[in-house]
């Protein structure tokens, strides 16, 4: 009871988004049907946008009849209306979902799968910690997932869900755990290699966060990590408004074209370093580890004179920051304008955008293919109604800026008030830099979160003791 108190004590009552609570036998029979093949990899998206379909009806007014449709599975997995009613076929003959117009019904055993043998079930049910409860799966996820992830970055997601997602009906929910990518592999039937770049793909969607702790606890338990409760798809894109970018185009002087928005801060961390390196005495790498305070953690606001500076993008060499960059991405739709890829209309412009971010967000090993291909082949079918959406709040961004930024205030006091000059500490500084970076940058997420995946070492309890410092409700910080 004492340890249950101490896990819940960093705890929230539900993610950003909200969350749908899936206990394990169900996670891990529809996993075990798609690894015996009785169902496909889009079957098995289906089946948890399915659970997406029940959650968003969590809220239904008492009296109201529930109504489902295959259309509402269409707009989640970007498949066409005939694949997903043959797949809804093929989970009722699996056993494991009946889908009616009324209601959805689960299977609730294994005994309902139309196999005689289950030990293979049972080996892999074993292998799951805590198997006995219910995970609270965010809905954000669930709908990246049915979005068209690829089968190793669905077990990845799956895996850290299970060991790192806890939900306590008196405490609320806890992010927080160990999972090793060996154990990913083993126990879902993939291999490291994809275990491994799915979940550094996770870390840097930010969706994970890994947390600094010693050596022989990661060689015993695994690689803490605390999943970002307040994730957006649109972390780590440049939303910035348009306007007030540098005035200069890409496709020379006097033509008009859409201009390119300024460098991004320094707020997205590096990629995490990889685990081993197989030949480390071959050559030296000797790095300067940051220093601490603001000019450590924002090296290129300090160093800033000379940011570095990017070709301008061309269709034919997509790079990874056209993805996230929304000028360059319009750059790019123009050019393909040019060539007669897409056309001038804005229902046009938004499917272009929308690509990019299916191919940013769902692309393991090539985005930027994944993206040229949807749109040289005009396969902008598979794109989700979350894509779209996503491409919308950046084009609104970039267009006009960010609604949520305040404006200025209408009424002042006619005594202005009189600012005590006073010292922040090392802490609060930090906490000052991030949280104004983050703002012109338009980031969407906790600002935590953003730190914390730069410096490892720092936790809530520390984040919150700088703020209040920052803000003026404390003293210095006493370390």
């Amino acid at each position: 009871m004492h340890q249950r108190r101490l896990i819940g004590r960093g705890s929230r009552k539900k993610p950003a988004g909200g969350y749908a609570l899936i206990p394990v036998l169900r996670i891990a029979m529809a996993w075990w049907a798609y690894a015996r093949r009785l169902i496909r990899l889009a079957d098995l998206r289906a089946y948890f946008a399915c659970h997406e379909l029940i959650a968003r009806r969590c809220t239904l007014a008492p009296g109201r009849v529930t109504n489902f449709a295959p259309g509402e599975l269409c707009a989640l997995t970007g498949l066409p209306e005939k694949r997903v009613r043959d797949a809804l076929r093929r989970l009722e003959r699996a056993g494991l979902v009946r889908f009616d117009a009324s209601a959805i019904h689960f299977a609730a055993s294994p005994d309902a799968l139309p196999v005689e043998d289950l030990s293979g079930f049972w080996a892999l049910f074993e292998a799951i910690p805590n198997r006995t409860r219910l995970v609270p799966v965010p809905r954000r996820i669930l709908r990246l997932i049915a979005g068209g992830a690829s089968r190793a970055l669905i077990a990845t997601i799956l895996g850290h869900t299970l060991r790192c997602l806890y939900y306590w009906p008196n405490e609320g929910l806890n992010a927080s755990g160990t999972c090793k990518s060996s154990w990913i592999a083993a126990t879902f039937g993939i291999s490291l290699r994809a275990a491994k770049a799915a979940r550094q793909q996770l870390i840097e969607l930010g969706w994970l966060c890994p947390v600094d702790v010693p050596q022989w606890a990661r060689n015993r338990y695994g690689q803490r990590f605390e999943i970002n409760l307040d994730w957006d798809r649109l972390d780590g894109t440049d939303t910035g408004r348009g306007g007030e970018a540098e005035s200069r185009t890409f496709g020379g002087a006097g033509q008009g074209d859409p201009i390119s928005a300024p460098p991004r801060a320094a707020i997205v961390p590096v990629s995490a370093p990889p685990e081993s390196d197989k030949e480390p005495l071959r050559e030296s790498k000797n790095q300067k580890p940051a220093s601490g305070g603001p000019a450590g953690f924002f090296q290129s606001q300090q160093e800033g004179k000379n940011p570095p500076t990017l070709r301008p993008p061309v269709l034919r060499n997509v790079v990874p920051e056209d993805l996230r960059d929304t000028g360059r991405l319009l750059e790019l739709h123009r050019q393909a304008q040019g060539k007669g890829l897409v056309g001038s209309s804005e229902h046009d412009r938004l499917r272009f955008v929308a690509a990019a971010e299916h191919a940013r967000v769902i692309g393991t090993r090539n985005p930027c293919g994944l993206f040229v291909r949807l749109v040289k082949s005009k396969l902008f079918h598979y794109l989700t109604q979350d894509d779209e959406d996503a491409a919308n709040a950046r084009l609104k961004r970039h267009f006009y800026g960010d609604p949520r930024k305040p404006g200025p205030k209408l009424f002042r006091s006619a005594v202005p008030e009189r600012a005590e000059p006073r010292t922040l500490s090392d802490d609060a500084q930090i906490v000052r830099a991030v949280r104004a970076a983050l703002a012109r940058a338009g980031y969407r997420g906790d600002p935590f979160y953003a730190l914390k995946r730069e410096k490892p070492e720092w936790t809530r309890v520390r984040w919150e003791r700088a703020l209040a410092e920052c803000e003026g409700r404390m003293g210095p910080v006493q370390r």
